[in-house]
């Protein structure tokens, strides 16, 4: 009897049934979940889509199962699975009791494992065997460093070596028929250019150091590393010969060209030089310090300018210390300095031109001091003289500050008919006894 659709036994048991045999796995008509048992190789399989799949075997293939587990076995079945697991434990003990944080080996000898310490980090002490990563890292980095620069020593005056390596010490370094790239030196005293052909001398202190491999000295392959430059001074890439040089800025360590060259700088003292020849004879003369070519300026050398003798005799003209008090009594006489200038503006002649009094015939000369005065509310202080017989002749009044002789301005009122002289001053405030003297010719 065919069954033409899905027999559902409502999860009740299929029992006494037997599974369709098969001398030869069927390939027609398949379908995905078929069971059959091939009898040829009493092996119950399943179609699974693609292939005929042996129950059990994992993999499309059945296994034999053995039921102990040794050497020479190469199968286990479960019954043997907690033999597989003691086999497997003891013998994880004996490796984790030989490594215990070792490196595992065969000794060639004995045939065993046995387990070599090792040291956790590479490190200049280190004498165990250390895993190859960081022997790796350690030497990638130390070659990096490797030979970058050497010092070997220090180089004289003279370009003798001093070097606590034996090939190099006491040797000329010009001589030498090996050179390594990153040799260094350091310069024990100046060294001329002439000893290392170099542009430029070398001082204390300074590094030299060989550039690349060679058999023999060359001056191109080295260089050398000033060992102090405070205070350098930078200038432009380029400029023009023999001009010369002023700072740019205010730092000291920048300069720039100037529009003056040095040629312009020795005309123009040659061209001072020349002045006391062109010069008149009254006019001035110079002088430099340059006693073997007064034409031409060197450092540190001067030239001064001096102005001629006018033939005037140095004194103090005009002097009227003697007259005392600034006062002049008739018959008294004073100083008046008389001065002569040229064109071009220079004293050429001085002397003392002496003036004297003869107001005899002009009337007779008072001096009045004031006294002590009060100003009124029009700030007018009024000082009345009225002692002098001015015989119907109007006077001559001069009013001047006692301490100083300095003359001051008043208004002054003569009255004749009670010969009075009416000075007053226009201030704020009092004046003083003596503040003032009066010179009046009468």
């Amino acid at each position: 009897m065919k069954v033409l659709t899905n027999l559902d036994l409502v999860r009740n048991q299929l029992i006494n049934g037997v599974i369709q045999k098969v001398e030869t796995d069927p390939t027609t008509k398949l379908a995905v979940g078929w069971i059959i048992f091939n009898t040829t190789e009493a092996k119950l399989k399943v179609y699974d889509g693609e292939d005929w799949v042996a129950l059990g075997s994992g993999g499309g293939s059945s296994v034999d199962i053995a039921t102990t587990i040794s050497d020479t076995s190469t199968n286990s079945k479960a019954a043997g699975a907690k033999a597989v697991y003691d086999f497997v434990t003891d013998e994880m003990a004996d490796i984790r009791a030989v490594a215990n944080g070792k490196v595992l080996i065969v000794d060639d000898a004995t045939g065993d494992v046995v387990g070599i310490e090792i040291d956790n980090a590479v490190t200049e002490d280190s004498e165990k065997l250390i895993l190859s990563g960081q022997v790796y890292a350690a030497i990638q980095k130390a070659l990096g460093n490797f030979e970058s620069m050497k010092f070997k020593g220090t180089i004289g005056a003279d370009g003798t070596i001093t070097s606590s390596d034996t090939d190099l010490n006491g040797k000329i370094i010009t001589t030498l028929t090996e050179f390594k790239s990153g040799w260094t030196f350091k310069a024990a005293a100046d060294i001329p250019t002439t000893i290392l052909n170099t542009d430029k001398g070398i001082e204390t202190g300074d590094i030299i150091m060989v550039l690349g491999d060679a058999a023999a000295y060359a001056s191109s392959n080295i260089t050398v590393i000033q060992n102090n430059i405070d205070g350098a001074v930078t200038g432009p890439a380029s400029t023009i010969d023999e001009t010369i040089a002023v700072y740019d800025g205010i730092t000291g360590r920048v300069i720039k060209a100037s529009s003056i060259t040095k040629t312009q700088l020795e005309g123009l003292f040659e061209a001072m030089a020349n002045l006391e020849a062109e010069a008149d004879a009254t006019d001035v003369f110079v002088s430099s310090s340059n006693t073997t070519d007064n034409t031409v300026l060197k450092p540190g050398q001067t030239i001064s300018a001096h102005l001629k003798a006018t033939g005037v005799t140095d004194d103090t003209y005009g002097d009227n210390s003697g007259i005392v008090n600034s006062e002049l009594d008739d018959k008294d006489s004073f100083k008046i300095p008389q001065f002569t200038v040229d064109t071009k503006g220079r004293l050429t002649a001085a002397e003392d031109k002496v003036i004297k009094l003869n107001l005899t015939s002009k009337g007779t000369i008072y001096r009045k001091t004031n006294p002590a005065l009060t100003a009124d509310s029009n700030e007018d202080a009024i000082w009345v003289i009225d002692d002098i017989a001015l015989n119907n002749n109007y006077p001559s009044i001069n009013i001047y500050e006692s301490s100083s002789g300095e003359m001051i301005l008043a208004d002054v009122t003569i009255n004749l008919t009670n010969d009075e002289i009416t000075i007053s001053f226009r201030l704020a405030g009092d004046v003083s006894l003596g503040k003032y003297t009066a010179v009046i010719l009468a």
